[in-house]
């Protein structure tokens, strides 16, 4: 190593000692406060024990079962009311791009605004899908409650009817929904073709975003690279977040492992893809 090769290093050294001592308190105060905001909640959990006598020597998904029963029916409501609502928004934003697209006389303006109601639309549809197929999980779910209640209130035959029929009716919404944002999906995409000739996919194809990506040009692949980087970061603060309030429910009530592990694992692999495909570059 010659002489200015060996100054280069000693000042990189400097100011990378100056950048961690400038960021050293602030790393120092949000462990300490985490150390007494996690004894805070560790103590109001404990206390919090003491009054739950009325659960005393239930799991947590047999207290959960025995307080949801009067929720079951309500809640199925909510569920299909946040469905139609979130397919009306979906529709008035795919409706609006195809409008402006088709009347818009100013190419520039027509351009901009029908790319903005675009990603409007793609961000509310993969929400609405993620809901829609969340529903139809807790409408299964929540068939013990349904049973006990539906029992309690019209005896046996009636719940058994009702009971059946609910899960048609689930399942057959829950698929007619998915193809009903598959098909928006599409023509959407079609749009996006024809504003962009260079764009290639077809949103039946199991390899789309691959297709799609490769399509894409530098400028597009930054703009996704980085949207991509921000999920990472924020989905991996999420999944710590969940875990720690799992763990600490899991003081005070018997909730089994996966709660906790299954955060754990999106975490771990979301962190080993990343690094992995990071070392690729």
């Amino acid at each position: 190593m010659n002489i200015d090769d060996k100054k280069h290093e000693e000042l990189q050294i400097k100011n990378i000692e100056k950048d961690n001592n400038a960021k050293k308190p602030l790393a120092i105060l949000i462990l300490i406060s985490s150390f007494f905001f996690g004894a805070f909640l560790g103590a109001a959990m404990c206390f919090l024990s003491d009054f739950i006598g009325d659960f005393e020597g239930l799991s947590f998904g047999e207290a959960w079962l025995s307080i949801q029963k009067y929720l079951t029916i309500p809640t199925r409501a909510l569920y299909v009311v946040g469905d139609l609502v979130l397919l009306g928004v979906v529709l008035f934003f795919y409706r609006k791009a195809m409008k402006t697209w088709k009347t818009n006389t100013d190419e520039d303006e027509k351009y901009e605004k029908t790319d903005k109601y675009i990603s409007l639309f793609m961000i509310l549809v993969s929400f609405a899908n993620c809901f829609n197929l969340s529903v139809f999980g807790v409408a299964l779910y929540n068939k013990p409650g349904v049973i006990t209640l539906l029992n309690e209130l019209y005896g046996d035959i009636v719940s058994k009817i009702v009971n059946f029929a609910d899960l048609l009716i689930a399942v057959f919404l829950t698929i007619l929904l998915s193809l009903v944002y598959l098909y928006l999906q599409k023509k959407i995409i079609d749009l996006l073709r024809i504003m962009n000739p260079e764009k290639k996919g077809s949103a039946y194809d199991p390899k789309f975003h691959k297709v799609w990506y490769e399509s894409c040009d530098e400028a597009e692949r930054m703009q996704i690279g980085n949207a991509s980087y921000k999920a990472y970061r924020t989905t991996n603060a999420l999944c710590i977040i969940m875990m720690t309030v799992f763990i600490c429910i899991g003081v005070v009530f018997e909730i089994g492992i996966l709660p906790i592990v299954i955060p754990a694992v999106i975490c771990a692999v979301m962190n080993l893809v990343y690094g992995f495909e990071a070392m690729k570059r």
